[in-house]
């Protein structure tokens, strides 16, 4: 693997509040955004469970698309 290579076997999401399907389309607009990040980490390493909590902005409903950014930015700095 390269450093600029994110491997990741498999994606678990917890999102509590949201129907199924729209939980469906949360991990797969985060696996799509996480697919596309370019990182520069300088080294090569395995991390076997990274936890983030993320909670929707405050008033109005936040779209699935605006979540699963929230979600990438907090996987990205815990992984910088």
């Amino acid at each position: 693997m390269n450093d600029r290579m994110i491997n990741i076997t498999e994606l678990r999401l917890r999102a509590t509040g949201l129907s199924r399907e729209d939980g469906q389309r949360l991990g797969t607009a985060v696996a799509h955004r996480l697919a596309a990040l370019s990182m520069q980490t300088g080294r090569v390493r395995e991390i076997s469970n990274l936890s983030i909590q993320v909670r929707a902005p405050a008033g109005a409903p936040a779209s699935i698309g605006r979540l699963a950014d929230i979600v990438v930015d907090q996987i990205r700095r815990q992984l910088e």
